[in-house]
Parts: C-alpha cells; sequence; structure tokens
C-alpha cells in the first residue's frame, strides 16, 4: 500500500537495513520506492507505480526534506503568492512541493488550513527537527514510537515500526479490548503496547530525543440559525465546490455507485460525469438503480460481480492493508482494482457523508411492528450517563454479545475498567466541542481512519488514487455550522440534491426500495413486502450463492461464514491456534464454543469470529516470532 516509513536519531545496531525493511513492509501491492537517509534519520516513500508525483522532495538549498502520503488541493492563489515571493516551483499542481515552501514561509503554522486528506513528514535539517504532521481526521493513519534510546520510528502501518529490533512486541490489551467491543480503536492505541496514531489536526515535533506534540485544529461546532432553504442552498454549492477542486486535474475519474443516497450525489455535483462501478453479486435491485443513475449523467457503468469466495480470498490482504485492526469483511473493492484501472486513474466513493448531513450514525430508538422498524427517532441521551449511551447504543457497539468471553477471566474482569476509561477521556474531551449530546457519536468518529468501515477507503489506496469530498473543509465547516435538526435527518440532503439534478433524485432509493423523502409507513410496508416475497420458493430458488447473497450491494455478513466452506476452514484453524490468538489472553476453548454455536444458528457472533480471524491472522503473521506479552499486568 502507499505509505511512510522511517526514523530519526541513533538506531544503533538497528540502523543497518532498516529503513529497507520498514519499506519492503509496504508491499503487499505493486508500488514503487522513493528512499532518503543519511546516517541519523531516513525516510522513504511507497507509492503506485503509475503515480507521477513526487511525493520525497527538497527544497533548493538541500536543507529541508518533505515527504507526504496523501494529497492537498486548491492552493493555486497560495501557490502563485508563494511564487511572488520567490520560492521556486518545479511542477504545476505537485501538493508535496506547495507544503515545503509554504513551511519554508510560514513554520509549523503552515499546515493549519491545508485542505486535503494527508500525512506529512518534514526533516528540517538545519534545526535537527523532525516534524509528523496529521490532517484534520487523521484520514492518513500516521504510528510512530519513541523508543527507549530516543530513536524517533514512525510509518504508515504498524508492521513497518514493528521491524526494529528497538520496539517491543507486546500487546496493548486496552487496544485489543476497544476492538472487540467496537470493531474498531477509539483511541489512538494500537496493538502494540509502545506504538501510538498521531491524533487529528496535529504537529509532532522530535528534536534530540525529545518529543512534543500541538494542535492546530478542533472539531467544534458553532451552529448558525438559519431555515432550511438557507442550507440546502449552501449545502449544494459547498458540495458542487468541493467536487470541482478534487477534478480539476487530468485524470479520468471513477466512482463507486450504490443505489443509495450518498455517492449518487457526488454524481449529481460532478461538472463530467466519472465512469461508474457497482459491486454485487448478481444484477439486483442495486445495481439496476446504479445503472440508471449513471445513464441519467451518460457515464459509463461497469456492473463488478463477487464470485461466492469473494470475501474469503481478500482476507490476508485485507488484514495487511488494515494492519489487523479493521475487520477483513470492509474491503469489498480488492479483486477488482485492476480492472477498474484500466477505465479511471482516481476512484471516487460516498463514505462517510451520511454521517455529516443524514443522522444516519446518531443512536436511535424504534417502535416496530411484526418485527419491522415502523417508526424511528432520535434516542434520548443526557451527558450524565454517556458513557452507558456509547456502550449500549454506539453503532457498532458489540458488547450486547459479552465479549469478555473471548478473554481469560484475569483479563475478562479488566475490560469493563478498561473501556470505561477510554470513553471517560473520549466523552470528556468531545463534551465541550458539541452543541448537542448526540454530536459526541459523531464527534468519536474523528479518528477517521479509525472508523469501523473505513478499510473500504485504505483497501482503494492500497491499488490507486482515492478521492472523497467527506473530509473537505469547506464541507466540515457546514456540518459544524449546521442546525442539529437540520443534519439529524436527510431532508436537507435531499432537497441539495434536488438543486444539483432533480432527475437523479427522483430516482428511488435502492436501499428502501422508494423514493426519497417517503413516508415511514409506506418505507415499512415495502420492506414487510420484500420479505413475503423472500419466502416464496421462486425467490429462494433465483438467488445465487444461498441466502448469503441477498438483493442488495452487500452479502449478508452475518450468514456469509456460514455459506462459505474456504472460510470456515481459515476460522478453524486460526480461533484454535495460539501462534494467531496468544492463550494468556484469549479463552481458545470458549471461542471454540461460540464458533460451534454459530454454526447452529447464532448468526449474530459472526462479527466477533471475523474479528478474530482478523486480529488472529495479524498476530500470526507479525508477532508470534517475538515473544509476546500484554502492556499492563491482569489483576
Amino acid at each position: 500500500m502507499s505509505g511512510l516509513a522511517g526514523f530519526a536519531g541513533y538506531c544503533g545496531h538497528d540502523s543497518p537495513g532498516l529503513l529497507e525493511r520498514m519499506s519492503s513492509s509496504m508491499r503487499p501491492s505493486p508500488l514503487r520506492i522513493r528512499p532518503w537517509g543519511n546516517g541519523s534519520a531516513g525516510i522513504s516513500v511507497a507509492d503506485h507505480k503509475e503515480s507521477n508525483e513526487q511525493k520525497l522532495l527538497f527544497n533548493e538549498e538541500h536543507s529541508i526534506c518533505l515527504a507526504m502520503n496523501g494529497e492537498v488541493f486548491g492552493f493555486d492563489q497560495e501557490r502563485r503568492e508563494l511564487m511572488a515571493a520567490g520560492h521556486l516551483f518545479k511542477g504545476e499542481a505537485n501538493g508535496a512541493e506547495y507544503c515545503l515552501h509554504l513551511y519554508e514561509e510560514k513554520g509549523p503554522a503552515a499546515f493549519r488550513d491545508l485542505n486535503g486528506d494527508f500525512a506529512l513528514v518534514l526533516f528540517d535539517l538545519k534545526k535537527e527537527t523532525v516534524f509528523l504532521i496529521s490532517d484534520r481526521f487523521s484520514s492518513y493513519a500516521l504510528f510512530y514510537s519513541l523508543a527507549k534510546d530516543g530513536t524517533l520510528l514512525f510509518s504508515s502501518r504498524v508492521a513497518s515500526i514493528a521491524e526494529s529490533s528497538l520496539i517491543g512486541r507486546e500487546l496493548d490489551v486496552n487496544a485489543i479490548f476497544e476492538y472487540f467491543s467496537f470493531a474498531q480503536i477509539f483511541t489512538t492505541r494500537a496493538f502494540l503496547n509502545n506504538v501510538r496514531m498521531l491524533a487529528p489536526a496535529s504537529v509532532l515535533q522530535y528534536r534530540r530525543g525529545k518529543v512534543v506534540t500541538s494542535t492546530y485544529w478542533q472539531m467544534r461546532y458553532q451552529e448558525e440559525n438559519q431555515s432550511d432553504v438557507f442550507f440546502a442552498e449552501k449545502l449544494s454549492h459547498v458540495l458542487k465546490q468541493a467536487v470541482s477542486r478534487r477534478m480539476g486535474d487530468d485524470l479520468r475519474h471513477g466512482l463507486l455507485l450504490s443505489g443509495g443516497l450518498d455517492s449518487r450525489m457526488l454524481l449529481a455535483a460532478a461538472d463530467r460525469a466519472p465512469v461508474c462501478f457497482t459491486f454485487g453479486d448478481y444484477d439486483n435491485r442495486e445495481v439496476r438503480v446504479a445503472r440508471r443513475l449513471s445513464g441519467i449523467r451518460g457515464a459509463k457503468h461497469f456492473f463488478l460481480k463477487r464470485d461466492p469466495d469473494h470475501y474469503a480470498n481478500l482476507i490476508d490482504e485485507a488484514v495487511d492493508i488494515g494492519d489487523g485492526m479493521s475487520c477483513f469483511s470492509n474491503a469489498h473493492g480488492l479483486g477488482f482494482f485492476e480492472a477498474i484501472r484500466n477505465e479511471c486513474d482516481a476512484l471516487w466513493h460516498g463514505y462517510a457523508l451520511e454521517r455529516y448531513f443524514r443522522g444516519t450514525y446518531l443512536p436511535r430508538t424504534s417502535v416496530k411492528l411484526l418485527g419491522e422498524p415502523l417508526r424511528s427517532r432520535l434516542a434520548p441521551l443526557a451527558p450524565h450517563r454517556l458513557r452507558q449511551d456509547m456502550r449500549d447504543r454506539y453503532r457498532t457497539s458489540l458488547l450486547g454479545l459479552n465479549p469478555s468471553r473471548l478473554f481469560q477471566p484475569p483479563w475478562a474482569r479488566r475490560l469493563d475498567e478498561a473501556l470505561g476509561e477510554s470513553l471517560d477521556e473520549l466523552i470528556t474531551e468531545a463534551l465541550p466541542c458539541c452543541s448537542d449530546v448526540h454530536d459526541v457519536f459523531i464527534w468519536l468518529n474523528t479518528r477517521y481512519s479509525r472508523a469501523f468501515a473505513f478499510l473500504s477507503v485504505t483497501s482503494i489506496r492500497a491499488h490507486m488514487k482515492e478521492r472523497s469530498i467527506a473530509l473537505d473543509n469547506d464541507v466540515i465547516a457546514l456540518h459544524l455550522s449546521m442546525p442539529f435538526r437540520l443534519r439529524s435527518s436527510s431532508e436537507v440532503w435531499m432537497k441539495a440534491m434536488d438543486r444539483l439534478n432533480p432527475a437523479i433524485a427522483r430516482v428511488i432509493n435502492a436501499n428502501t426500495g422508494g423514493p426519497m423523502g417517503m413516508p415511514e409507513i409506506v418505507g415499512w410496508a415495502l420492506k414487510m413486502g420484500r420479505k413475503a416475497a423472500t419466502r416464496l420458493p421462486l425467490k429462494k430458488a433465483s438467488l445465487p450463492y444461498g441466502a448469503a447473497h441477498p438483493t442488495r450491494a452487500w452479502p449478508d455478513f452475518e450468514l456469509l461464514l456460514k455459506f462459505s466452506p474456504k472460510m470456515q476452514k481459515e476460522m478453524g484453524r486460526v480461533i484454535s491456534d495460539t501462534d494467531c490468538l496468544p492463550g494468556e489472553i484469549f479463552d481458545i476453548r470458549h471461542i471454540g464454543r461460540i464458533y460451534d454455536a454459530y454454526m447452529r444458528g447464532r448468526h449474530e457472533y459472526a462479527v466477533l469470529l471475523y474479528l478474530l480471524l482478523t486480529f488472529g491472522k495479524w498476530h500470526e503473521r507479525y508477532v508470534r516470532e517475538a515473544p509476546a506479552g500484554a502492556s499492563r499486568g491482569a489483576e
């Protein structure tokens, strides 16, 4: 995958070959490695072979070296100002070169207003200082560790840092607790005890064995008292400008287009129609709706059909790309990117837009009729009980499945306390920034690259250039200014889409089978009708691969394992092997009983099993050869 890796400081006997070893760990896909080193420091940039953009470069005096992972946008005017001030540019639109000269002009304050998705590493050789810089949401994760001898190691992947003998491979059990309780790690922890992710909007300064970290931006809500019409107009304008900012080049652009409401907004906002791609197990309603949307813009559309073993086949690569910290089943596009690259150079997606403007990540309660939700409302929350609300209502919470059963008794007794400490820390930081207590559920995903399904994005980056507008500065500024009542439903989103392209707005939502904004009772009736239809013998016979593959974009992941003998074989091996799941932490016998219960019909356990498979494969590959331990003694 594309990324950065390097070190600064005295590495002792570890120095020879360290940079090469760190670089090699970023090669699950064809990459071009650009290294630089001077004995006491070194860095390498891994990028796609097709990329012509220079991501590792020096200033004219060779006193500053900058490396970039990702991109920045919309700096044409600032570039002209820097040129007028005497800075020399070799490339027309090289974001790394712009950041380098901006630092020469402004110092560490240069990074505050950058608009893009990136991680930067900068060596100021005159000042003997190294800077690690994250974007506002850490969308390109950058991990680091400060060794006991004062050496700084950093990389886009934890596995690269683990190549150094200066870094122990003891497991951080608190990170493991978060992972198996919420299917993601909320904090800056990693699975290795002495490795941390650089927090969002942060500048880490390293000099002579010492580290100082500062924050240059914070996600803080400041609502404007304006109407829904005002914000619908503003949203349509901001989205169109954000797309234009990222599409104003000579690349061929593609879009992962579903039949839902997020990616179609990008199609509506684009000045030129991208090539569209839709995943599916067969030509179902999702694919047909996406094809119709593409036709409205006159865009080419490709249906990318998964085979029955699609997810079983991608496990190893998905584990590598996600560093074991993101469930393999979210790497949906692996196996298709060679075909996609034949048609486009940059691939767009609508990931995360729904959480900012449609309220889909907010906790809700529902009234059910005949087992299906009839009406949903925001769940009542209060600051004094937020810890419990997070445990009960967070979208990916697995605490209802009692994940403590996965661990040996001494560790199982620690889980609740450890989670409480992590949640309290995050809630205390989030509440002063939020205008409504519900916003805490959105704020917790400011560590964007730790979000549950983010592997769907990083798996694109491993193979080609990826584009999104979800974290555009203007898009986020609009989210922060919009009243909670307007961003907690889809009303403004739908009005903005209607302004951009009424024809696209009128196409049914494939997730519901009805038009946008239909009454909840109509949605309930449609769902009940589909539920009844799937019970018909003719309908069952028409579905390929079995019940794990319903009539939507993604398979039924709860059933996927049951219908995949290949995945079952690997699952059985991993959950019984202490090289994969260390026996001093995990209760192998109880995990085996959970797997047996799943196969007998307790399909809700699937997500726990997928997480165990992901972590186990990572541990087997990157930790088992060194003594594994725990970050804190069990009580």
